[in-house]
């Protein structure tokens, strides 16, 4: 900011700004503006008045040794670990455990675009209580996973209503396009 308004002042007044005039060494501006605030100025002036920046002198490349290449770092060989379902919308947020597909022949509720897949029930205990909760409110499949059940109870399409005629306006009612007679 300090190096825009020095370049506003000179673009607006014309001149330099007084010749009294130091920037504080307080650690604000970077100690290389503090040093070359003078050459900082003229620079300014000089592009204010031909236009052109002056040359700038090419700068030499950095003599650091190059930094030597990192070896990679060999993948972990742990088996992957399940991950943690955290349910938020109870009245705490508590970890439980992920979904495992079903042992017996009890039936539940599966619901794929939670579970990311159609062989595990849902953890929603709610959909799993009953039937017409899985397939009304929960909008899922009824299965007995593991056991014999050849086509899963899908959730109802719900034909909507035919359409009704279009309303009306009550004799002498005033209308939106008023006809003139």
């Amino acid at each position: 900011y300090f190096l825009a308004a020095l370049i506003t002042y000179i673009s607006i007044t014309g001149q330099a700004p007084p010749a009294d005039y130091a920037p504080s060494n307080d650690g604000v501006l970077l100690p290389e503006v503090v040093d070359n605030y003078g050459q900082i100025v003229g620079l300014i002036i000089d592009l204010l008045e031909t236009g052109t920046p002056p040359p700038i002198p090419p700068v030499a490349a950095p003599t650091d040794p190059p930094v030597a290449p990192v070896a990679p770092v060999a993948a972990p060989t742990d088996p992957p670990v399940a991950p943690v379902v955290v349910v938020t919308d109870g009245p705490s947020a508590q970890p439980v455990e992920p979904p495992s597909p079903p042992t017996g022949n009890d039936p539940c509720c599966i619901q794929p675009e939670i579970t990311g897949s159609d062989q595990v029930c849902t953890t929603v205990d709610y959909c799993n209580q009953q039937e017409s909760h899985c397939i009304g409110d929960c909008e899922g499949d009824w299965v007995v996973l593991g056991g014999n059940n050849p086509e899963p109870t899908q959730s109802p399409v719900v034909a909507p209503p035919p359409p009704t005629s279009a309303p009306t306006a009550p004799a002498g009612a005033p209308t939106a396009f008023p006809t003139t007679s």
